[in-house]
């Protein structure tokens, strides 16, 4: 009888340990967020607007901010899940701006991988919402897509 009491005191100690244990997604999440932050990006949880929450089934998003000198107006598009890869959609402001960046990420030149749902200009920064949780990409894979748009929009 007392082995079964060892047994279990083991047993338990060994799954009170997996349970804090951090899993692989999460530490692909921290890494990819410090290696932001050690880069001079500001990484925010932001809530979307209402309408958006909905459709993106999401209460939280991961937001990367990456500063610029020059200011811009402030624009948004996204990507809702079920959309094909290159549908995006944008609110009515700016919509001549907004048009020009959706035509230039729908060029076969521009490639915005799948974990980027969202992307926008706010004064004088870029920001991409990015599903990190799920992520397989690299930091240099968002600084990439965050130089194009820069250049895009200029």
């Amino acid at each position: 009888m007392g082995w079964v009491w060892i047994i279990l005191g083991i047993l338990i100690v060994a799954g009170s340990l997996t349970w804090i244990m951090p899993s692989k997604r999460s530490l692909v999440q921290s890494k990819l967020r410090m290696d932001a932050k050690l880069n001079g990006v500001r990484v925010t949880i932001d809530q979307p607007p209402p309408w958006l929450a909905d459709r993106l089934r999401r209460k939280i998003i991961p937001t990367y901010r990456w500063s610029y000198e020059k200011g811009r107006a402030g624009i948004a598009i996204w990507r809702l899940p079920g959309q094909p890869d290159n549908e995006w959609i944008c609110d009515s402001k700016h919509l001549n701006l907004h048009k020009t960046i959706i035509e230039s990420i729908k060029s076969d030149s521009f490639f915005i991988p799948n974990e980027i749902f969202g992307l926008g200009f706010e004064s004088n920064s870029v920001w991409l919402a990015v599903d990190d949780y799920h992520a397989t990409i690299s930091f240099d894979i968002l600084k990439d897509v965050v130089d194009k748009l820069n250049k895009k929009s200029s």
